[in-house]
């Protein structure tokens, strides 16, 4: 746990509390990310500020996770350009497969089916297009993958980031509750049935994404 928001190393960046969150900025007052007040260490703020100046994109998900999120970002980052590509070619292709839905099989409590069938379907839809997920530190939006350019890596690379930390956060929940299940505390979570999206939804999501991609 971080018992001050005041230490040298902030050369060029400060810390701001806002109850449990602190918020990681530059010197500009720019944002870099959030952290929880309870979870956060020294050291992963001090990640994130060598990160960032590196121009690389934060990380912000489960700590267990950090070392090796870290280092699969810095290999994507520092690749050539071409070999970025045909990963990206790759990954791609496994959402075209499906490779969501297949992670999103245990629904948790918190979660709506329906909520889950819209993700699923959106992205494969988006997928399907060709098309891949561009983040700013504000925005979000879309870019067919044979148009990508090396300067919209570090976009590319936070969105990653964010559905990575999204889906690790959902493991760590459903490991929780079958920990708890296994105990006797709470009631064992089965997996969902599989998902079959109604043709409704399918047009509705459908038409909802090409607007996205012709905006």
């Amino acid at each position: 746990m971080l018992r001050s928001t005041n230490f040298p190393e902030l050369h060029g960046y400060r810390l701001e509390r806002d109850e449990d969150v602190l918020s990681l900025r530059r010197q500009d007052g720019s944002l870099v990310g959030h952290f929880s007040a309870r979870g956060v260490t020294k050291e992963g703020i001090l990640h994130a500020i060598e990160d960032d100046r590196r121009g690389y994109p934060l990380y912000c998900g489960p700590d267990e996770h950090a070392v090796s999120v870290r280092r699969y970002l810095r290999v994507r980052m520092e690749s050539p350009w071409e070999k970025f590509l045909d990963t990206e070619r790759r990954t791609l292709e496994a959402r075209r497969r499906g490779q969501l839905a297949k992670s999103l099989l245990w629904i948790l409590p918190c979660e709506s089916r329906e909520e889950i069938e819209r993700i699923t379907l959106e992205d494969h839809l988006r997928a399907d297009e060709g098309f891949v997920e561009l983040r700013t530190e504000e925005d979000v939006s879309y870019k067919h993958i044979e148009q990508l350019m090396p300067e919209d890596r570090q976009e590319r690379m936070r969105a990653e980031l964010r559905r990575l930390e999204w889906l690790l956060e959902r493991q760590r929940r459903r490991n929780s509750i079958m920990r708890s299940a296994a105990t006797g505390k709470s009631t064992p979570h089965k997996p969902a049935p599989r998902l079959i999206h109604s043709p409704q939804l399918v047009e509705k999501v459908f038409a909802e994404v090409r607007h996205q991609h012709t905006a």
